[in-house]
């Protein structure tokens, strides 16, 4: 079951928390972001394990997306310090975080502006922070044209957004089985968001193509980046751009998978959480 609750932030936008597992306060808490778009909502397989191991779930949606004010400009750090200013009025110290495609960043981040107090990290088909060089986007479907028009600023991405179709392609064989099943929730979250605005999509790409704010060799604590072999849209090298940059992380290169299908790898991520 999913709980939302309105915020005010500090700076007087508004957003929107998502609760789901674990009622219990004092309950051992991680801390999601989802990809790009989302809804904030946590996606049914995740509920069901979180109530399972007595996790508590958070998630705050991303300025722009839906129930949380747009901040034109903003980085992955300032994202990331939204979700600060909520688990401190939460009360919540210590926790778990991870993040998924276009949430990878944002949990990485937290965890470098938080240090000892984030307790593990996983990232699942992130991309890596940004780099102006072709090979960056080698391998991405379609040459990652969002992102390219992206670093060439606001304007070049909010035209591309006007035009901009998702190639099928872009998913694996695994992918699509997963939308049609076991994660249905992802793309139906996904394409609601995706149909109330587009200001998110943009804000997130912008982003991307941008300097995170944060220092990730400095991240404490336990990392796991997580990445499938056949992803068509955050290719292989970019888990190894990841790695190169946070000396603790593990990398886990997943087979015969896909940019969705990797989620299957959360799970068992989750359950590790409390087998620790």
């Amino acid at each position: 079951m999913n709980t939302a609750q309105d915020f005010q932030l500090r700076d007087g936008r508004r957003t929107k928390i998502h609760f789901s597992g674990s009622r219990e306060s004092e309950a051992r808490t991680l801390v999601m972001h989802y990809g790009t778009p989302h809804s904030g909502q946590h996606p049914s397989p995740l509920v069901g394990c979180a109530t399972d191991l007595q996790l508590r779930l958070v998630s705050v949606t991303r300025p722009g997306f839906p129930g949380a004010e747009r901040r034109t400009g903003r980085t992955v750090a300032d994202s990331a310090k939204d979700v600060i200013e909520v688990v401190d009025e939460l009360g919540i110290e210590h926790f778990a975080t991870a993040g998924y495609s276009g949430g990878g960043p944002h949990a990485l981040a937290l965890a470098a502006l938080l240090g000892e107090r984030v307790t593990a990290t996983a990232a699942f088909a992130s991309p890596a922070p940004f780099d102006p060089v072709p090979s960056w986007f080698k391998g991405m479907t379609g040459g990652g044209a969002g992102l390219r028009a992206a670093a060439q600023g606001v304007e070049a991405r909010t035209a591309y957004q006007s035009t901009a179709e998702f190639p099928a392609d872009s998913f694996t064989a695994a992918d699509w089985q997963a939308l049609s099943g076991r994660w249905a929730s992802i793309g139906q979250q996904a394409q609601a968001a995706a149909d109330e605005s587009d200001n998110g999509e943009i804000d997130d790409d912008l982003a991307f193509a941008s300097p995170w704010g944060v220092d990730l060799p400095g991240m404490c604590g336990a990392v796991d980046l997580y990445q499938a072999v056949d992803d068509r849209i955050i290719p292989l090298h970019h888990v190894d751009l990841l790695a190169s940059m946070i000396p603790q992380a593990r990398i886990h290169k997943i087979h015969s998978s896909g940019h969705v299908a990797v989620l299957d790898e959360l799970l068992p991520w989750m359950r590790s959480l409390v087998a620790g």
